[in-house]
């Protein structure tokens, strides 16, 4: 993937994340639980889903910063779950399939805070980590000679992104009026 820049402040991935974060919570306050359940989405699943399969990414990139941190090598993508041969693309789809029914029966409050309790955590991280870490190409081994945050922002705000364009077919027709995410008029977006 390319990026507009090799490098990036601290204060400004951090804006970025809390900005994608926002996002989520300006839909959560506008979407009542049912509508957060309605597995009418064009995959079949709900908001809720979406919300763990988020949340679960943020986890897994956690899991990668912190094994990488103590100086362990982490799985990738987690145990069970390693690209060793074959398409990557397979073990993700493979992956995001065991969050989702690892996740389906979970209550709306305990993914609400799942997700909330998961961005808290990697913005603390990121916030600890010196700025020369989160731009330094060969900080962890297993991040292919890219800046720590590139991997980072693929697993939060790049990815909210994503799955919120993905959405916005159905959250205008559920909230009745045109959804346009703050983050989508971020400059660096």
């Amino acid at each position: 993937m390319t990026y507009p820049s090799p490098s990036i402040t601290k204060s400004d991935f951090l804006a970025h994340l809390q900005r994608a974060v926002n996002d989520y919570e300006q839909v959560i306050v506008r979407l009542t639980a049912a509508q957060m359940l309605d597995t009418g989405m064009d995959n079949g699943s709900s908001f809720k889903d979406l919300l763990a399969h988020l949340s679960a990414w943020v986890r897994i990139e956690l899991y990668w910063l912190e094994a990488s941190l103590r100086g362990e090598q982490p799985a990738r993508y987690v145990p069970g779950f390693e690209v060793t041969t074959g398409d990557p693309e397979d073990v993700i789809n493979h992956l995001n399939g065991a969050i989702y029914h690892a996740h389906k029966h979970e209550l709306l409050p305990d993914v609400l805070q799942d997700f909330r309790s998961a961005n808290q955590r990697v913005y603390e991280l990121v916030e600890s980590l010196p700025e020369d870490t989160l731009n330094n190409p060969d900080a962890f081994s297993w991040w292919r000679g890219e800046p720590v945050w590139t991997s980072i922002s693929h697993n939060t705000y790049l990815h909210f992104q994503e799955h919120l364009d993905g959405i916005s077919g159905w959250l205008e027709q559920t909230l009745a009026v045109p959804y346009t995410p703050a983050f989508k008029n971020s400059p660096a977006s």
